[in-house]
């Protein structure tokens, strides 16, 4: 609520200051005694409402009212030059009004003047009590001046109470949503939360579509001369899923006074950050050669099974829950001499998360023969005789 002055007597009418340039931060209003305040200038009306008669909405002030006897509600709009105006009801209740905006259709009007003068009679007809309506007024003139609006006629009757009390308002709630946080497989959101009137006790908490919550502040609240508060929150740890997901703002002392966004939640895509290669020397004795090393990865499947596999078929496997690093052993390779010969690591149930070594060279063979050449033995004289061959 944005008033400077309020009368509570029933002869004078409430003197407003400033009101909302926006659908989402509309002001109560009551016509029974009416209410005078100062037309907004330089501004423009939010697109995606369907304004009816409205060719143009410049210089828009949003009001609701909230019916408060059943009947028809006639009433007078005065300023020194051209104002126009549109209503749209009923709504169950404010926060059904306020889910409505920025979609208002033209089903919803319930009267609308576009007519040049500086005199409107908006009515209501046949209001029922606790329904609430949404009026636009428009400053055409485009100038400052001061607009009235008073009931003239009718059985029905607007609520007072809702401008002596107003009821708490949340009109601003934005989700700044981090990306992935590799490590933890979480991320975090953070925004701002603006509201009028919020209640006198209780938590101002926000929660997301996985239960995990903050505590943004708590009572007395903080709020201007107007009633007006505004707080930042930043909400941490949520799963980093890819799936769908929303969070909420509310007063738990009063939990209709709430706003909430849809959004898709940020994936952790798995992913290899490292692949080490050591190749042994070649053993001459089985002809073979070993190759190890170790891998590292993140945001890796929780099933499945992790393959290690070098140019000549030789695997490793590893089965799910995986940890990183993880070390492998392809021993027994048996040398054929391939070059350019790499290890190839992968996921079977993330194909698409994996890596290749750099290259290396299998050696031709282990064994290492000799050509000695060859000679010719003779002997001679009596016996014995002891040959050494020895190379």
């Amino acid at each position: 609520m944005k008033k400077i002055l309020l009368i509570l007597t029933l002869v004078v009418p409430y003197l407003i200051d400033a009101q909302g340039t926006d659908c989402a931060s509309m002001d109560p209003i009551c016509t029974d005694v009416g209410a005078t305040f100062t037309a907004n200038t330089g501004t423009t009306s939010e697109v995606g409402n369907d304004y009816g008669c409205l060719s143009t909405q410049p210089n828009p002030s949003w009001y609701y009212f909230e019916a408060a006897t059943n009947g028809n509600i006639d009433m007078s709009l005065t300023a020194a030059s051209d104002i126009d105006f549109v209503i749209w009801g009923p709504f169950a209740n404010l926060a059904a009004a306020q889910s409505n905006c920025g979609s208002l259709s033209a089903a919803q009007i319930v009267d609308c003047s576009f007519s040049g003068t500086n005199t409107e009679s908006p009515s209501i007809p046949i209001a029922m009590a606790g329904e609430v309506y949404i009026m636009l007024i428009t400053n055409y003139a485009a100038i400052i001046q001061n607009i009235t609006l008073t009931q003239t006629g009718g059985t029905g009757s607007t609520d007072c109470n809702i401008v002596n009390n107003p009821p708490c308002f949340m009109n601003y709630f934005e989700a700044n949503i981090s990306a992935c946080d590799f490590l933890t497989d979480t991320y975090d959101v953070t925004g701002q939360i603006d509201f009028d009137d919020p209640p006198m006790a209780g938590d101002l908490i926000v929660v997301d579509c996985n239960g995990n919550q903050a505590i943004v502040a708590s009572a007395p609240f903080a709020v201007n001369g107007s009633g007006a508060g505004t707080y930042n929150y930043i909400l941490t740890g949520s799963n980093a899923n890819g799936g769908p997901c929303d969070i909420t703002a509310y007063f738990t002392a009063d939990p209709t006074c709430t706003m909430n966004i849809v959004y898709t939640a940020p994936i952790c895509l798995c992913a290899f950050t490292n692949i080490i290669i050591d190749q042994a020397p070649c053993d001459p004795v089985t002809n073979t050669f070993d190759v190890s090393g170790s891998v590292e990865f993140q945001s890796q499947p929780t099933t499945g099974i992790l393959t290690l596999t070098d140019c000549e078929g030789n695997t490793d496997t590893y089965f799910a829950p995986f940890t990183s690093p993880q070390t492998f052993s392809l021993p027994g390779i048996t040398p054929n001499g391939t070059a350019a010969c790499a290890v190839i690591a992968v996921f079977s149930d993330d194909p698409g998360c994996t890596i290749t070594s750099l290259p290396f060279s299998d050696p031709t063979v282990c064994t290492c023969p000799v050509d000695i050449g060859t000679f010719t033995e003779t002997t001679s004289g009596l016996g014995p005789f002891v040959l050494d061959r020895t190379l």
